[in-house]
């Protein structure tokens, strides 16, 4: 699975490939990435998987891309 990563988050984590040991929800793979890199919980961001915006019980397979999105200023 590819995890991209966009704005400050860039900071914490690199976008990169992301193998998945068994099927895991969203929820359930957003707490596993908090707990392995805690500054996350600093930061506020919205999930998309494959270029919608995601639910904690979407489950997620190998071919999948989870993208972690902050929020976006601009005009």
């Amino acid at each position: 699975m590819k995890v991209r990563v966009f704005g400050a988050l860039t900071q914490v984590l690199q976008e990169r490939e992301q193998p998945l040991e068994h099927p895991l929800t969203v929820g359930e793979f957003m707490k596993r990435l908090r707990e392995e890199h805690p500054r996350l919980n600093a930061y506020t961001f919205r999930v998309a998987l494959n270029q919608k915006m995601a639910a904690d019980d979407d489950i997620l397979h190998e071919e999948d891309e989870l993208a972690l999105l902050p929020p976006f200023a601009g005009g």
